[in-house]
């Protein structure tokens, strides 16, 4: 079995629950609409589950009541309180993924999207324990635009799919078991803080935490995450400008997107140029980078 886990933010640090669980409906959406005969399942782990599930097929919510990471609101949250955060919550969905036996896991963020693709192309692939992703693309939803990003990995959290039980052994979780009272303190008494903040819970680390503890990693050939900003709740200061091309219906539904309406502007021959120009420029740089280090 294939298990997305998905962390969503503490009402009281976004400015507009509602508006979370608007854009966590899009991701279900993503996920929910693989193109494949494969079980899959999707975990979101939060502080409040919707009041109308119905509206998630496939999903289960894990409740946590966690407390808020401070009194601030989306990006006003200290990174490393929102990592912390993170980190604690895809934990608990990983031991609330134990019952299902997964073989792979992927994190996702509440609000990005998912190739149709993807859960097919693990399965035919050659086994690894970690798979990240180069390729991929920045949506900005305040146009209706989308922009082809290289090195994806680098910018969004939405990046990795692992081995389940690699995932679990290195992070020191597979001595743990699921209950619903756990608390934040009960993972940092087991997993490296290091690991719980930056590899759990954040996505620049990854590639040399596992290559350098002898697992094997390799890149994802097929672009399998929409990074979407602009939705008033995003943390990253990212933006990816003026110079996407209008979301289409092929690209939408590359990503399984049937309740968003795809763009009536064309694009003139400028903006595809400078498209073309944003995304090799984003190719260069990570040609460029050194995956050997430490961070990405």
């Amino acid at each position: 079995m294939f298990v997305f886990v998905c962390p969503i933010r503490h009402p009281a640090s976004s400015h507009n629950y509602n508006d979370v669980l608007f854009y966590l409906r899009k991701t279900v959406e993503s996920l929910s609409n693989q193109k494949t005969s494969r079980p899959y399942k999707i975990i979101v782990v939060c502080n409040q589950a919707p009041n109308e599930p119905e509206l998630y097929p496939n999903t289960s919510f894990v409740e946590v009541d966690f407390a808020p990471p401070d009194a601030n609101k989306g990006s006003g949250v200290p990174f490393d309180l929102v990592k912390e955060d993170k980190g604690c919550k895809v934990s608990v969905g990983l031991l609330y993924a134990k019952q299902f036996a997964p073989d792979y896991v992927f994190v996702i963020d509440g609000d990005d999207w998912f190739n149709v693709a993807t859960v097919d192309y693990i399965y035919q692939s050659e086994p690894n324990d970690l798979y990240y992703a180069n390729s991929g693309f920045v949506v900005n939803l305040a146009n209706n635009t989308y922009l082809k990003k290289y090195g994806i990995c680098r910018y969004c959290g939405s990046a990795y799919i692992y081995k389940y039980s690699a995932l679990m052994e290195l992070s020191g979780l597979s001595g743990m078991e699921y209950h619903d009272n756990l608390q934040k303190e009960d993972f940092f008494a087991v997993v490296d803080e290091f690991f719980l903040k930056h590899i759990i819970g954040n996505h620049r680390h990854q590639i040399y935490a596992f290559s350098n503890n002898n697992y094997a990693v390799t890149e994802l050939k097929i672009p399998v995450v929409a990074w979407i900003l602009n939705t008033g709740e995003n943390h990253s200061a990212q933006n990816p400008g003026n110079d996407g091309l209008q979301l289409s219906k092929e690209f939408l539904g590359t990503f399984g997107i049937s309740s968003i309406e795809p763009s009536i502007k064309t694009n003139a021959p400028i903006t595809w140029v400078k498209a073309k120009i944003k995304s090799l420029q984003s190719y260069l740089g990570w040609i460029k980078t050194d995956k050997s280090k430490e961070k990405v």
